[in-house]
């Protein structure tokens, strides 16, 4: 296909299986995708192998533009675990505000789409939710995003030993109590927490 474009009303599932939860492979974009708001996108995990049988992504040379409703199935026998990760859009540039519409997860297990729209992966972290986040590793980078997987704020060089610093950093941003997924980069790697902000 060289160049895609999805109006409202229109709809996208990759793959060829009869069933949605049995499907895997892609649409494959030459040129770039566009899918406008009040379009959807289906999408499905098979397994956790992230390979080109375990699930169903769209991929573009060009730029994927997505502002409608990112729908995603697990195959009954796919039973998600912390860590899990699957790529679902392949592409130069990823671009837009979708909306998702997510599978439940096993008890204490969240989706996590912080990352969706700049490397088009979806991950499997803890659920839990929690009033604080902390480090131990020193100094450290958080990034904040609303449970759409919108990124609403960042702290750089941020000491986190005082469950209460990211709380306070947070109100003075001017955040809403909520629940959030929070992205903490130290010296020892990378961590994504579930946080409620009261």
């Amino acid at each position: 296909v060289q160049s895609l474009t999805l109006n409202s009303g229109a709809a996208l599932q990759p793959g060829t299986a009869a069933s949605a939860t049995s499907n895997v492979g892609t649409v494959k974009v030459l040129g770039n995708m566009n899918a406008q708001a009040g379009s959807d996108i289906y999408l499905n995990i098979v397994n956790k192998a992230n390979g080109d049988n375990s699930r169903t992504w769209v991929e573009s040379d060009g730029t994927v533009t997505i502002n409608g409703t990112l729908h995603l199935s697990l195959s009954p026998n796919y039973t998600a675990t912390e860590g899990d990760s699957a790529t679902l859009i392949v592409a130069k540039t990823i671009e837009g505000t979708p909306s998702f519409d997510l599978p439940d997860l096993p008890e204490g297990l969240s989706w996590d789409t912080s990352t969706l729209m700049q490397d088009g992966v979806i991950r499997v972290t803890s659920g839990a939710g929690i009033q604080h986040v902390t480090a131990d590793a020193g100094q450290c980078d958080c990034l904040v995003f609303d449970i759409a997987g919108k990124l609403v704020a960042s702290f750089t060089n941020c000491d986190l030993s005082n469950p209460s610093t990211l709380q306070d950093l947070m109100r003075k941003q001017g955040l809403a109590s909520s629940v959030y997924l929070v992205r903490v980069t130290t010296a020892d790697g990378v961590k994504v927490r579930r946080m409620i902000l009261k």
